[in-house]
């Protein structure tokens, strides 16, 4: 009753009255974890942010095995070490508790813990769990929590939906090839979850829909805390949102009305963006940027009317799944050149997760120097505005050996959000628990491709035609994420083998990219053509024909035909509202 008393206070803008409220029951009942909990929140709503978590740090203390508590400290938790070993306490609680491996299974599932950022601490103990539980119940539980590695779909042919999707809803009348979803009498909402899709990275949702009342919505990365959602509301808008803490981050709107007969939406995240379609076509001109902390979730398809009984969508077809992450190489350091490359790579730019310039390269000695082969900038600005991941890469040309300290330095001092990290043998387990510890005080993460036939070698090719024969020539290359970060990767596995393939050689776009298997397009670096030697021309006769004067060159693009410069683009501005 006093919380509830507190809640309701501080709803109607009694802060003050709340705030004394919880601090006297907090000495009433100095052991109780409930007022406690409510104590620190109220003190990190009202900029008591220091306070609010030396609480929550006296409670866990007190509380070792209390797994909410941990969450709330979580939350809390400002520096990315202390996140980190924060989760890691939890892992370890978790694992040794009373429930054993299955009790902390479920406890994983009750309190969305792969929801959080730092969730990738888990990824190894999940995996090994789903493979070695001595229990056939483990094995089953913890494999449900590794993501799809291929789509599913779902025509509706018989009106029935597979065991691929948990629905939440009213039943209907099954309808052939449409599936009814109803939200019951005493809700808001209805939906259909994807399952094994909470640790999915790039992936899409689409669904053909038919008849629908009330807004409806696709929902990527969404749990109790944060989502990714795109779709439309009953006020005539098209948006793709992402919200945190029932606050907005980022979104783009339109005005938009759903056309009459069919209609198909389609999110896509790739990458730091989400794209929305509709028929195929995108909905907004540059994908929405997705924040780094909302990084996990289940994706979903969702009615909605704030009205309690009455959202409902036809849905006559639904396919979602995995994306294959694609990062773009290139090791270009004359500017003019590595322009040219980028515009290589525009067209396709939705299709590219991350782009990966070769920015730092051995010494004969093995030794890493701090300065940077070319300038970031024109890197920086291509990626911003088309919300790709900026992954530069440290090849390692003489020795595979890299001091991981000199590593996070490099990430730390550049402010990169990764590398990459190209050598000929793959390191030894020990250099990369070493590494992870170091990345664990950063919020970056580090991939390392090994290959003994250099992606990039550190001379360019004689030709364009050598250089696609010798990625083509390259059979496979082993690809692991230190899983530490916003992760590039699908988690399902930790180490990949990849086969590289050139630009002109990447396959189009389709249901081929629906895979979990990551993309390696190497954009060829190609020796510069030499000029051809200019012929003097002989001296002319006394009385020569008159030379016929060529036609002027055509004039230059005005600034209006010109292509737009790739500005960064602002964050959109939040709208009024709360999520629903």
């Amino acid at each position: 009753m006093a919380l509830e008393s507190a809640r309701l206070l501080e709803k109607v803008g009694r802060d003050d009255e709340a705030g004394k409220m919880l601090d006297t029951y907090a000495r009433a009942f100095p052991g109780d974890t409930r007022i406690s909990v409510a104590q620190a929140l109220w003190l990190d709503r009202h900029r008591h942010r220091s306070a609010g978590r030396a609480i929550l740090r006296d409670v866990v203390a007190r509380n070792p095995a209390d797994i909410d508590s941990r969450l709330t400290l979580q939350n809390l938790l400002d520096d990315p070490a202390e996140r980190y070993e924060n989760m890691h306490q939890l892992l370890s609680v978790g694992v040794s508790g009373q429930g054993g491996m299955l009790g902390f299974g479920r406890e994983i599932e009750r309190a969305e813990l792969l929801s959080c950022p730092e969730a990738s601490v888990f990824f190894d103990f999940i995996r090994d769990a789903a493979t070695n539980a001595p229990q056939e119940s483990v094995r089953s539980l913890y494999e449900g929590f590794l993501p799809m590695t291929s789509p599913v779909n779902e025509p509706f042919d018989a009106s029935t939906l597979s065991t691929n999707w948990l629905a939440f809803g009213t039943p209907l009348t099954a309808i052939a090839g449409a599936y009814d979803l109803k939200a019951a009498t005493d809700m808001s909402e209805a939906y259909l979850r994807l399952r094994r899709s909470e640790l999915l990275r790039d992936g899409f949702i689409e669904v053909t829909l038919s008849e629908s009342v009330g807004a409806f919505w696709l929902y990527a990365r969404r749990s109790s805390r944060s989502l990714v959602r795109f779709g439309f509301d009953s006020d005539g808008f098209l948006r793709i949102q992402s919200w945190s803490d029932g606050d907005q981050r980022t979104g783009y709107s339109r005005a938009w009305m759903r056309p009459a007969g069919d209609a198909t939406l389609r999110l896509e995240v790739r990458g730091d963006g989400a794209i929305g379609y509709v028929d195929g076509k995108p909905g907004f001109s540059t994908p929405l940027p997705i924040p780094s902390d909302i990084a996990y979730g289940w994706w979903s398809v969702a009615p909605f009317s704030p009205e309690l009984g009455v959202a409902r969508a036809r849905i006559t077809h639904i396919s979602a799944g995995p994306l294959a992450p694609a990062i773009a190489f290139f090791r270009e350091t004359d500017p003019a050149r590595a322009a040219d490359a980028l515009d290589a790579i525009r067209p396709r730019t939705r299709e590219i997760s991350a782009v990966s310039p070769v920015l730092f390269s051995q010494y004969q000695d093995g030794t890493i120097p701090a300065t940077l082969l070319a300038d970031p900038m024109p890197y920086r600005m291509f990626c911003s505005y088309h919300r790709i991941r900026f992954m530069p890469s440290v090849a390692l040309d003489y020795d595979s050996h890299a001091d991981p300290e000199a590593l996070v330095n490099l990430i730390v001092n550049n402010n990169f959000s990764g590398l990459v990290l190209h050598v000929r043998t793959m390191p030894p387990d020990s250099w990369f628990e070493q590494a992870t510890q170091l990345l664990e005080r950063t919020t970056a993460d580090l991939v390392v491709i090994a290959s003994r036939d250099p992606l990039m070698p550190p001379l360019p090719d004689a030709s364009g035609e050598a250089a696609n024969a010798r990625i083509a020539g390259i059979k496979s290359v082993a690809m692991r994420e230190i899983q530490r970060g916003s992760i590039l990767l699908h988690p399902a596995r930790s180490l990949w083998n990849v086969k590289p393939t050139t630009l002109n050689d990447w396959p189009p776009a389709g249901p081929g990219a629906e895979t979990a298997v990551p993309r390696i397009v190497v954009v060829s670096t190609a020796a510069p053509a030499k000029a051809a030697p200019v012929e003097t021309p002989a001296a002319a006769p006394a009385k020569a024909a008159p030379v016929e004067t060529p036609a002027a060159a055509p004039a230059e693009a005005t600034p209006a035909e010109a292509a737009p410069a790739e500005t960064p683009a602002a964050a959109p501005a939040e709208e009024e509202g709360r999520g629903e």
